[in-house]
Parts: structure tokens; C-alpha cells; sequence
């Protein structure tokens, strides 16, 4: 798998947008706006709320995918409790 298909990448990838976008939101409300500077600024504002929710989505999806119930854990009292625990003969992430 190449590191540009995972679910980490794609989270900083939309991070990335995220922040350009209020970068020229911020731009756009320095000053006084044209017709044509409100239709852009409309757009990037409707693209930053699609873009937040995908990264919301995409961050819920991958939490859920680090969670495994079924992982065998410390129990509770132990000093390292609530960790997972590795297995003889398992590889580490």
C-alpha cells in the first residue's frame, strides 16, 4: 500500500485544503467584495463545509477502524491497563 492511500494521508490531505480555504476566506473578508468576489467567496465557503464534513467522516471512519474490541488487553489495575497487548508471534503496527 502506498502511505498516499491511507486513511492518515487523506486526513492531512483535507487538513491541508481546510486551512488553505480559510486562508482566502479570511482574504475575502479584509475587504469590500465585488459581485464576482462574493460568488468566489461563496464557493470557497460551501466547499470548506463540504470539505469539514468529509474530514469529520473520514476521521469517525478511522477511529472505528483502530478500535478492535477483540483485542486482547491489560487488565484493568495493572499499571499499563487499557493498553492493547501484543501476542507471541504478532507483528507490531
Amino acid at each position: 500500500m502506498n502511505v498516499s492511500d491511507t486513511p492518515e494521508y487523506a486526513i492531512l490531505r483535507l487538513k491541508d485544503q481546510i486551512a488553505g480555504n480559510r486562508a482566502v476566506l479570511t482574504a475575502y473578508r479584509l475587504g469590500p467584495l465585488s459581485e464576482r468576489g462574493l460568488r468566489t467567496y461563496r464557493f470557497v465557503e460551501t466547499e470548506q463545509a463540504q470539505l469539514e464534513e468529509e474530514l469529520r467522516l473520514l476521521e469517525l471512519g478511522t477511529l472505528d477502524n483502530k478500535y478492535d474490541p477483540n483485542q486482547p488487553r491489560v487488565p484493568a489495575g495493572n499499571s499499563d491497563g487499557g493498553s492493547g497487548v501484543m501476542l507471541v508471534g504478532q507483528e507490531g503496527v
